[in-house]
């Protein structure tokens, strides 16, 4: 399969696969669009991706780039040892997430518009592991989330969303 070329935001240029490119789905279609313009010359196709900085995109490559060479083995044949693959994989994606929070923050925005289902879920993961068994005053911290709702609002919201505290009540008796 054909190289492709990505270039972030800030102008970096990243050669990848095209099978590596193609699990963004954004970069598929736009693969795709490429491809059918460029009417069978021969070229090198260069993906701008304009929302994306090159840290992030090389960050968001490494996921591509090992989840594609996981796949091609797994797809080689079922052996015993793909139970211990998977095991691999699971274990390389929680060291992969075990980053800062500002950098996680950047790594969600980059995979919803390159639209990598996969990257996408694992960062969500990652932020319900770090706000799980925290107050909600821990969150807004760790987040910098202002709070900006008024005392009844705020007892609304508790009101209809008892399912919600239920945790949090529990933390409390710890």
């Amino acid at each position: 399969m054909c190289s492709v070329i990505l270039r972030s935001s800030d102008g970096a240029d990243h050669v990848v696969s095209q099978e590596a490119a193609s699990l963004s789905k954004t970069v598929q279609s736009l693969l795709e669009e490429l491809e059918a313009a460029k009417d069978g010359e021969e070229s090198i196709l260069i993906v701008p991706l304009p929302n994306v900085c090159d840290c992030t995109l090389r960050k968001v490559l490494q996921y591509c780039i090992q989840h594609t060479m996981s796949a091609q083995q797994v797809t080689e044949g079922p052996t015993p040892s793909d139970e211990l693959k998977k095991r691999e994989m699971e274990a390389w994606d929680r060291d992969y997430i075990m980053v800062s929070t500002d950098e996680l923050y950047h790594l969600v925005m980059a995979a919803h518009y390159l639209n990598v289902p996969g990257l996408l879920e694992l960062c969500c993961e990652g932020i319900a592991n770090l706000i799980r068994g925290k107050s909600p005053e821990h969150v807004r911290q760790c987040f910098g989330l202002v709070k900006d709702f008024e005392a009844p609002e705020e007892e609304s919201i508790r009101c209809t969303n008892l399912w919600a505290l239920v945790d949090e009540k529990e933390q409390a008796k710890k």
